[in-house]
């Protein structure tokens, strides 16, 4: 689910979301590996969150056309 009025905020997908294209910003990269955007975006987010969850932020971000998968497999983002 994409909003859960239940839980954390900062476990909505929006705001992984957000924080993941803000992780490509502190890498200063516009290409990253998954497994350090995720690193990068939990040190940013100060909590926990899986690897599971992550991916469904960046399925999110996928659908929006804010990221994109390279060839080599990195994620690269579109704007």
């Amino acid at each position: 689910m994409i909003v859960n009025e239940n839980s954390e905020p900062r476990a909505s997908l929006y705001f992984l979301g957000a924080k993941a294209l803000e992780a490509f910003t502190l890498l200063r990269a516009n290409i990253a590996d998954p497994i350090v955007l995720y690193m990068k975006t939990k040190e940013t987010l100060g909590v926990e969150v899986s690897f599971t969850r992550f991916q469904y932020a960046l399925d999110w971000l996928f659908l929006i056309g804010a990221i994109d998968l390279a060839s080599n497999g990195n994620i690269k983002k579109c704007f």
